[in-house]
């Protein structure tokens, strides 16, 4: 059979299929590109789409994690965008938080293992404020939570990310960070394991 034997509707058809064969590739990357522009300029209400079912704080508008200039612990900057791209639990520390901190880090393996399947759509980072950690410390870290990564940052650049949000550094546990880099929600020492796990399987759910 020749192409001159085809249907022309049928041949019209198919080159149709074709065409957005190849074409689907390119609009879901413009449309990517668009949503991501969206949310940065504030044309997208990701606050409002979340709705009222977070009990964390969530951030509006959303910062970029970029702003809290984070280092490794060998003095390296730390690119978000260099990560696998998933939610991100910050766990902030500083050298005066003491046991407050520790029990906050214990807490987020906690939850983290009580997400079960879920497990894989979170990651944690250690963020130690305004100091730096000691060999044996970081040794017991790694000891502790082998999966963790320890980071170095500054409070004075997490109350510029924090500025225009009804939160108070002093009561800050952890900052909740999309796989795209912005930092979304803080949740502050007073809500709790089960409302923390109600959240995140929420949002979650959301980014699927």
């Amino acid at each position: 059979m020749t192409d001159q034997d085809v249907n022309p509707q049928v041949r019209k058809k198919n080159q149709n299929m074709i065409m957005l064969i190849i074409g689907m590739p390119i609009i879901l990357i413009l449309l990517s590109y668009t949503l991501m522009h969206m949310v940065k300029t504030g044309k997208l209400d990701l606050v409002g789409m979340l709705g009222t079912q977070t009990v964390g704080q969530l951030m509006d508008p959303v910062q970029p994690i970029a702003d809290l200039s984070l280092t490794r612990t060998d003095g390296q900057p730390f690119v978000y965008d260099d990560e696998k791209p998933m939610f991100s639990l910050l766990v902030l520390d500083s050298p005066n938080c003491g046991k407050r901190c520790a029990d906050n880090l214990h807490l987020s393996r906690q939850m983290h293992i009580a997400l079960g399947k879920l497990q894989g759509k979170l990651r944690r980072y250690h963020v130690y404020l305004d100091g730096t950690l000691s060999a044996s410390q970081l040794e017991s870290l790694k000891k502790d939570y082998p999966h963790l990564l320890n980071l170095y940052g500054s409070s004075a650049n997490v109350e510029k990310v924090i500025a225009n949000q009804s939160l108070e550094l002093d009561n800050l546990a952890y900052l909740l960070v999309d796989h795209r880099g912005w930092v979304m929600m803080a949740y502050p020492e007073t809500i709790g394991e089960k409302h923390m796990m109600s959240d995140l399987k929420h949002l979650f759910k959301y980014a699927q």
